[in-house]
């Protein structure tokens, strides 16, 4: 931005009229010093992630005036009812998480893997986008794995039709009589319809030492928090931990023992962020 410089402004740089009789000009409005106050007008509007309407003249005071006033937790599903005053909210979300791996041994031992984190998407919708009430669905965090058998995906979690994210995929099972000691991490969920839309992060493989249960299986983290925990087992039994927030459950550990259960994954939320 700048002030306006050409030779028929004033000495300190504004804008004059002009005197016909004393012989002073008027100011010329350059298209240098025009541009950069169209171009200045419309950086704040976009900005806001407001699309530009040649005939809406209320745009420049919608970018500049949104104010906080409150947030809105969804930790269940439920139903959003758009308050009489809302100008715009944020909306942001993410997909629960998978359950972490089972592990299973009578000798020897077995790790199961992590679960994936829910993907996640923020999103910013001026109140003439959202419905009077929209539908919120919160996925579920997947279950854990008991013994020879792997973790559950996590729910999908979305905020009516505007944006929703997948949940992360089930930690593979480790159960050492039938080799499987090296299972796969559940896949991250996906995020979609966000002005930020991503994946979430993919839970560990697992994998064993001679002698102990190697906790490498850690669930996979989400956007909000990390995962749960994968420990070493030493002729014994350790679950996994539990994910929170979206990430995902840790994978059991055994060795030279009976069956662990992997964490349960991570619930997904939804938060409204609420602007006057």
């Amino acid at each position: 931005m700048h002030r306006i410089d050409h030779a028929t402004a004033t000495v300190d740089n504004l804008f004059t009229e002009g005197d016909p009789v004393g012989g002073i000009a008027a100011t010329v409005m350059t298209d240098d010093w025009a541009n950069a106050v169209q171009e200045e007008i419309c950086e704040v509007i976009e900005g806001a992630g407001i699309t530009l309407n040649k005939v809406d003249n209320t745009q420049l005071k919608a970018a500049m005036y949104y104010r906080l006033r409150q947030v809105t937790k969804f930790t269940a599903s439920g139903t959003y009812t758009k308050p009489s005053w809302l100008a715009a909210a944020i909306v942001e979300l993410i997909g629960a998480g998978g359950g972490g791996g089972g592990s299973q041994t009578g000798t020897g031992d077995a790790c199961g893997a992590g679960g994936g984190a829910g993907g996640y998407a923020r999103k910013l919708l001026l109140s003439s986008s959202i419905g009077a009430t929209e539908t919120v669905t919160v996925g579920a965090g997947g279950a854990g794995g008991v013994g020879a058998a792997a973790g559950s995906s996590g729910g999908a979690t979305s905020f009516g039709s505007l944006l929703s994210a997948t949940g992360g995929g089930g930690g593979g099972l480790g159960n050492n009589s039938t080799g499987t000691v090296r299972p796969d991490g559940g896949a991250g969920g996906v995020g979609s319809g966000g002005d930020i839309s991503a994946s979430g992060s993919p839970g560990s493989s697992s994998g064993v030492l001679s002698g102990s249960g190697m906790g490498i299986g850690l669930g996979g983290s989400s956007y909000f928090s990390g995962g749960g925990d994968s420990g070493i087992s030493v002729s014994s039994v350790i679950n996994g931990g539990d994910g929170s927030l979206g990430s995902g459950g840790g994978g059991a550990n055994t060795s030279n023992a009976g069956n662990g259960t992997g964490g349960t994954g991570g619930a997904g939320v939804v938060l409204v962020y609420e602007y006057v």
